[in-house]
């Protein structure tokens, strides 16, 4: 039975990188995180940015880079765009992203180390009394890992 309290907030891998991001205005600024999730592919998100306030824009996921920009440009509307990944080639290597370059956008390097963000993250959550216990932690795995795909013959079942 999972407690109440667990499933009102989850800590984000994408989200410590979000925070990480530099501004690229003033204002509001639509903040997008991704790493490379291997097999041509990333895992994504993207959250909005208003002063110290960083609120997921919907569910993080595995995109391929190019629909990832294209989703981050279509969310962003008129806001400016942070861009955010441990491994910026993940992003720059997309076709998808030659506009963004000519626009000057660029992707910015940051730490795969993360402990710092993730402290910050549950402090704040600690303070808003979001708390759980060790039993009640779950790991959130977005797809089947390579190891269980090539070796154990996992197929995609055919919806």
């Amino acid at each position: 039975m999972k407690c109440s309290v667990c499933l009102s907030r989850r800590l984000s891998r994408l989200e410590a990188l979000a925070r990480q991001a530099s501004r690229v205005s003033a204002g509001p600024d639509l903040v997008v995180a991704c790493v490379d999730a291997g097999r041509g592919q990333v895992y994504g998100g993207m959250f909005r940015r208003d002063g110290d306030s960083l609120t997921r824009t919907g569910d993080e996921a595995v995109f391929g880079a190019e629909e990832l920009i294209e989703a981050a440009v279509i969310a962003a509307g008129e806001l400016g765009i942070s861009w955010v990944a441990v491994d910026p080639v993940a992003l720059t290597g997309a076709a998808a992203w030659e506009p963004r370059a000519q626009r000057s956008e660029s992707v910015q390097q940051v730490s795969g180390i993360l402990a710092p963000a993730v402290a910050q993250l549950a402090r704040v959550m600690a303070a808003e009394g979001r708390l759980t216990d060790a039993l009640h932690l779950d790991a959130n795995y977005i797809r089947r890992p390579d190891a269980e795909v090539k070796w154990k013959g996992y197929q995609k079942p055919v919806v």
